[in-house]
């Protein structure tokens, strides 16, 4: 049973260095800056869906 979990444990941790050339693009503000407005437009529709104005 300790073999199974010590060999279930190798590899759980992947290399930090798998993700920076995607940190690195210049799409990841424009993708940032479309998260934020996605976000807030749901919010005011949340918003307006709650509270119709009458």
């Amino acid at each position: 049973m300790a073999k199974l979990f010590n060999k279930m444990n190798t590899d759980l941790v992947p290399s930090p260095t798998i993700y920076s050339g995607v940190k690195e693009s210049p799409w990841t503000f424009l993708a940032f800056l479309g998260a934020i407005a996605a976000l807030t437009l749901s919010a005011l529709q949340t918003y307006y869906t709650i509270h119709q104005p009458k």
